[in-house]
């Protein structure tokens, strides 16, 4: 219960006020006497007012470049934060977004255990997100078609189709058929430019149909090793390790970039 006030409460109130009042008056006079009697004194205390209007005024200018840089660095944290969240989250079936949500190395080693799976000698080529070919199939020991690998929201065109042909052309004969594999779509020009050569090509639903068709441990395995730990995170193609998410100084705007820099410049954009 709250204490009741009394009258007498109330006087010794304004008893203290009045006293505080005049205390500070007198001070104030004092002061006041103390300068016009002393111009060394007076002198001092002008000093260290403009010296503390001084410490205020660069005190508040640095303030907002303080708050910017704690908020890149707060931003950037919850970036990683998140990717690193929603990355360890285990999936339960394959699909079309899962697909998507995979980084390039994980969709190159999805790749290669169907064909395990369908009795190929699968060889991961170990070239990187850009390194041509992406995997060799092999069954006795004998090259029997190479694969390319690309994991792209957008249709493949024929550009890459021909960089395909192209590889296999230097190969001087010794790769009877190419297969390409996206995880998205392809253009028309580019099957009609894979049906005038030996190459297959496989989209991601076309892909999706083929592991389906597998015995379901099949599915589930590959299901598993794709999806253990940290799958969408990319790998930096020169080091082999998981990239961090960074934030542009220039335009604020998300990028993947590798642990190593800056002796490794690797960077991916963050789409």
């Amino acid at each position: 219960m709250a204490r009741k006030i009394t009258r007498k409460d109330a006087d010794l109130e304004v008893i203290l006020i009045l006293f505080a009042l005049f205390a500070v008056s007198v001070f104030l006079n004092f002061l006041y006497n103390l300068i016009l009697e002393n111009p060394i004194v007076s002198t001092l205390i002008a000093i260290s007012i403009i010296g503390l209007i001084v410490f205020f005024y660069i005190n508040q200018k640095s303030k907002p470049k303080k708050t910017i840089a704690k908020s890149y660095v707060s931003r950037q944290q919850n970036s990683i934060n998140k990717i690193h969240k929603l990355s360890t989250i285990q999936p339960k079936k394959l699909c079309l977004k899962l697909l998507a949500d995979l980084e390039w190395k994980r969709f190159e080693i999805l790749c290669s255990l169907y064909f395990t799976e369908k009795g190929y000698q699968a060889n991961l080529t170990q070239k990187g997100a850009d390194g041509g070919v992406d995997i060799e199939l092999c069954k006795n020991k004998t090259l029997q078609a190479v694969v390319q690998c690309k994991h792209y929201k957008a249709k493949i065109g024929v550009k890459l189709i021909r960089e395909l042909l192209g590889v296999m052309h230097d190969r001087d004969g010794e790769t009877p058929k190419g297969i390409f594999i996206t995880s998205g779509e392809f253009t028309s020009e580019a099957h009609n430019l894979a049906n005038r050569q030996n190459i297959q090509l496989i989209s991601g639903s076309e892909l999706l149909a083929r592991i389906k068709m597998l015995p379901q441990k099949s599915q589930d395995n590959i299901l598993f090793a794709i999806t253990k730990g940290d799958y969408k995170t990319p790998s930096c193609p020169s080091c082999d390790i998981k990239m961090i998410s960074r934030l542009s100084k220039k335009d604020g705007k998300s990028f993947w970039g590798c642990k190593n820099f800056p002796k490794c410049k690797q960077t991916f954009k963050n789409v």
